[in-house]
């Protein structure tokens, strides 16, 4: 009886120790299992984005704002410069002397145009006047050049003598028909003329476009000059 018991206990003894052993070795580095990666969610048809849009770039607002205009490219008639003139510059400085005059830079485009077609070389075969506004021998003089010199010079150098001109009588263009007239007859501005006011018949007689009903006055000048040219007076804005 006493050995049975004493049995029983060493296999109870024993059996304790090998739990014992066996639970020590299960958390021992001998059977380290490594974490389990974490798994990639499948692909949806419409997933949801879970970035905050201030700081995903793929979010960002596209500005599709065609770019603007150069202002040049609004003035009139600048589609009627010749193509052997750059345009873009031509157009500049004549924007740029608009200003320091005060004017609008349409009343003179359309004063060049009617003059010369914007051709520095235009020569009125009945005189000396020559160039984009169309320059006589004395004015040339005046202005430190000739005629001549003022054949050979290109459209955009030729503004400089154009803006130069134009200075002396800047108080008066207050309008497209009084940037003609400092070009066509200066006089009349300067004097403040009425434009009702006959001008003289040998004036009339060699400018006879202008001419209504027999007279010529600043009226019939505006008039046909607004008849080919109706945008002329158009408002133009100055670059900021």
């Amino acid at each position: 009886m006493f050995w049975e018991m004493a049995i029983s206990l060493t296999l109870l003894g024993v059996g304790a120790a090998y739990l014992y052993f066996k639970n020590r070795q299960s958390t021992g580095r001998g059977n380290y299992i490594p974490p389990t990666l974490p798994t990639i969610p499948p692909v949806v048809d419409n997933p949801i984005d879970i970035i905050d849009d201030e700081l995903d770039p793929t979010t960002f607002p596209v500005d599709n704002t065609p770019p603007s205009t150069p202002v040049w490219q609004n003035l009139y008639l600048i589609e009627k410069v010749p193509s052997y003139i750059n345009r873009a510059t031509f157009g500049v400085k004549v924007i740029e002397i608009s200003q320091r005059l005060a004017i609008n830079p349409n009343w003179l485009m359309a004063v060049m145009h009617f003059e010369s077609r914007f051709n520095p070389k235009a020569k009125n075969p009945y005189g000396s006047a020559t160039g984009l506004i169309q320059f006589i021998e004395g004015t040339a003089r005046d202005l430190g050049t000739s005629t001549a010199a003022l054949y050979n010079m290109s459209a955009i150098d030729q503004l400089y003598y154009v803006e130069r001109y134009l200075r002396q009588y800047k108080p008066y263009l207050r309008d497209f028909v009084s940037v003609y007239l400092s070009v066509f007859y200066p006089k009349a501005i300067v004097q403040n003329w009425s434009y009702n006011r006959a001008f003289a018949q040998s004036i009339a007689d060699v400018n006879p476009i202008f001419v209504k009903n027999g007279v010529l006055t600043i009226n019939t000048i505006r008039a046909e000059l607004l008849n080919r040219y109706p945008l002329a007076e158009m408002n133009f804005n100055y670059p900021v």
